[in-house]
C-alpha cells in the first residue's frame, strides 16, 4: 500500500528534534510485527487493515522510537501515522504540548502551517490526549498528541505517542473519540518479545 499525501515520505520526513527517519531512530532499526509492537491503535475503519512497524533505538539507548503506518484492508483511506517515542534513565517529556509548535516540527508544515480547527482533548485510558482538526493536501485529519507518565517516583522515563488519523471526508467529533479511545502502549512502551513457538517434528516412540 503506497502512502501520499501528508504521509508520502513518512519515514523520511518525521521530525521531533531535528529530522527523524529509519535511519535516525536507530543504529539497528528494524520491523516489527503488530503482536510485537507497544502501541495499540484502531481507529475507525482500519480494523484488520494494512500495518507496518518500525522500531529503533538511539545509539546511546537512552530513546525508543516506534513508527507505525495503518491503512484500511482496501483503498488510501481512512490511514494512521503515528509515532511512539519511549525516553529512558529519568528523561522526561513535557506533559503539556503546544500543538502548533509539535505539528511544524514535522517537515511537511515547518514552513506551511495549515489553518487548524478548534483545539480538542479527549481523555482515555492513558490520560489526557490534545488534538486538532486540519486539511491538507486534500486530506482531513486530526493531529493528536499524548504523553503517558508525568516523572513522579520513577526512574525510567516517559512516553508520548503524537500522529495523525486522517481521510477524504471530515472527521467527526465520534470519529476521532473513537480512534483517540483506542490508544494504548502496551510494556512500559518497549516491544514485547514474542516466545517462538517449537516447531521441530518429535521423535515417534515405537514402544
Amino acid at each position: 500500500m503506497k502512502k501520499t499525501g501528508i504521509w508520502g515520505v513518512v519515514l523520511g520526513a518525521i521530525a521531533v528534534s531535528g529530522c527523524v527517519s529509519t535511519s535516525d531512530i536507530g543504529m539497528k532499526n528494524r520491523q516489527i510485527t503488530e503482536e510485537e509492537s507497544p502501541l495499540v491503535f484502531s481507529g475507525p475503519g482500519l480494523e484488520d487493515g494494512y500495518r507496518k512497524f518500525t522500531y529503533g533505538k538511539s545509539p546511546d539507548h537512552l530513546v525508543i522510537t516506534l513508527l507505525a503506518d495503518y491503512g484500511p484492508k482496501s483503498g488510501r483511506y481512512p490511514s494512521a501515522n503515528i509515532m511512539l517515542r519511549k525516553l529512558t534513565n529519568s528523561q522526561w517529556h513535557f506533559y503539556k504540548v503546544n500543538l502548533e509548535e509539535e505539528l511544524q516540527k514535522y517537515t511537511s508544515f515547518k514552513e506551511n502551517l495549515p489553518p487548524l480547527g478548534e483545539k480538542q482533548f479527549h481523555v482515555n485510558k492513558l490520560g489526557r490526549a490534545d488534538y486538532v482538526p486540519f486539511q491538507h493536501a486534500g486530506e482531513h485529519c486530526i493531529f493528536f498528541v499524548q504523553t503517558k507518565g508525568r516523572g513522579t517516583g520513577s526512574l525510567d522515563g516517559n512516553t508520548r505517542v503524537q500522529g495523525f488519523y486522517c481521510d477524504t471526508k471530515p472527521i467527526s467529533r465520534d470519529a476521532a473519540v473513537a480512534a483517540l479511545g483506542s490508544l494504548d502502549i502496551r510494556n512500559n512502551g518497549r516491544p514485547i518479545k514474542i516466545e517462538k513457538k517449537d516447531t521441530a517434528a518429535k521423535p515417534i516412540s515405537l514402544s
